[in-house]
């Protein structure tokens, strides 16, 4: 979420950026300083130049500065795209494809690359130069966890954008002179800062609605320097918002000199790369996702639901993939049968991990990684083989009565 790099910090479009804020009326920038952080693999952080005290406001940015959906559809250029789409393929167009995020997407990529000033760009020529999701790694990287569960979810994705680039390029090519010649080289750049920064959709909503609720409200919008903030488990943040400002209020005493954090949610390890492009070691909120599969009346395979299986100490093998599996809401007596399909599942999952484990570990040079997201990709992956050892051990440790049946608690 905050990807600047470290040798940019001092940059002249940070300063653009802190300039552009404080002239629309930010306040509280000049108490704080932009630097790498050591707790963040180096990238920049946010640290206090003086104290501050539990409730104070550490800085307020106008809303005005804040862009999400609803400062998009406002604009001309998208106003104009909505009505091309509509006419070419009216109720044919597909809202997977052509969703709301991609129009912000689209808009943010037309303000970057345009030459003329808007009031946006100060902010986008401040953001990383290359999307951080994980869906825009390398695929030299990607191919390593291909079957995994993130692998699959990767796949998905990369499809749906290619799609989105499809029909992007058909619009060009009926409507040359709408959108930039090179806005496609710039989506992914767009979708990956948008999703790695977002905040909630309400704070982008002004006194007057401009906002418009009925988008801004349901989607992400991008804060200007609070997407600094690194990331930090468990850490407590209140943003607060009025009709002009947003507001971070301190939850703890912030000594001088000391990083400032956000949280942007609890999430496993699988979240926050699908999500952000980073993962943490010895995530605790880790989850290994089991789908259920079963056969229909006529024999074809169905899917029954994805559980997710926590580590032990926050509840292990949860009882709702108990009840799938048996069909009954009363799961008290597991049968050694449902046992081993499910130890089987999990032996299966065992596999394809520690062959990622494997491929992953053949990129490591003199054991170490030389690329931070080899490094996020081991925390992910260990967290997963410790949540299937768990697992096995669980499953294995069930001891059935003369009568095949186990009580399970």
């Amino acid at each position: 979420m905050s990807c600047l790099q470290s040798e940019n910090i001092n940059s002249k479009k940070v300063d653009n950026l802190f300039k552009w804020l404080n002239e629309n009326g930010a306040t509280g920038l000049d108490q704080v300083e932009i630097k790498p952080s050591p707790e963040c693999n180096g990238s920049i952080g946010c640290f206090a130049k003086i104290e501050f005290k539990k409730g104070d406001i550490l800085a307020k940015i106008p809303k005005k500065c804040i862009l999400g959906l609803g400062q998009a559809v406002q604009s001309p250029l998208i106003s104009q795209l909505n009505e091309y789409a509509q006419q070419e393929y009216g109720k044919k167009l597909d809202k997977q494809v052509f969703s709301n995020e991609f129009m912000l997407w689209i808009y943010e990529g037309q303000c970057l690359i345009e030459e003329k000033d808007n009031h946006w760009k100060a902010y986008l020529e401040s953001l990383p130069s290359e999307s951080p999701i994980v869906c825009s790694w390398d695929e030299n990287i990607l191919q390593k966890i291909s079957k995994t569960n993130l692998g699959s979810a990767v796949e998905k994705e990369q499809a749906i954008f290619q799609k989105q680039i499809v029909f992007l390029q058909s619009i060009q090519s009926k409507y040359p002179d709408l959108l930039h010649p090179e806005i496609t080289k710039y989506i992914e750049w767009s979708k990956g800062n948008y999703l790695s920064r977002r905040f909630v959709g309400k704070l982008a909503i002004d006194g007057e609605g401009k906002g418009l609720e009925q988008y801004g409200g349901k989607m992400g919008c991008m804060v200007p320097f609070f997407d600094l903030l690194n990331h930090k488990n468990g850490h407590k943040v209140n943003f607060q918002h009025d009709e002009e400002y947003v507001l971070y209020v301190c939850e703890y005493d912030i000594k001088a000199g000391e990083e400032v954090f956000n949280n942007y949610c609890k999430a496993s390890n699988e979240e926050l790369l699908f999500t952000y492009g980073f993962a943490v070691e010895n995530n605790q909120l880790d989850v290994l996702p089991l789908k259920l599969m079963a056969c229909d009346k006529k024999g074809k395979p169905k899917e029954i639901g994805v559980f997710k299986v926590q580590r032990q100490s926050k509840g292990g093998i949860p009882k709702e993939l108990f009840q799938a599996m048996t069909g009954e809401e009363d799961t008290s007596q597991l049968y050694p049968e449902e046992v081993d399909m499910l130890l089987k599942m999990v032996k299966q999952k065992q596999i394809v991990i520690e062959d990622a484990i494997q491929q992953v570990q053949s990129l490591l040079v003199d054991g170490k990684p030389t690329d931070v997201k080899i490094e996020y990709l081991i925390h992910y992956l260990n967290g997963q083989q410790e949540i299937i050892t768990e697992s096995i051990t669980q499953l294995k440790s069930i001891q059935f009565e003369e009568d095949d049946q186990y009580e399970y608690h």
